[in-house]
């Protein structure tokens, strides 16, 4: 039981910590998306 809970714990953390790299790349591109926006509106 003690493995299991381990495991468990550990491929939990590993998840948390992948769902937190989606999120950030997520909003790395929205607010590249957006200083594009900003960008090409000030050029025009």
């Amino acid at each position: 039981w003690k493995e299991l809970e381990k495991e468990n714990r550990e491929f939990f953390e590993a998840y948390s910590v992948e769902r937190e790299h989606r999120r950030s790349r997520a909003q790395d591109a929205e607010a590249k998306r957006i200083i594009r926006q900003m960008v090409k509106d000030s050029d025009s």
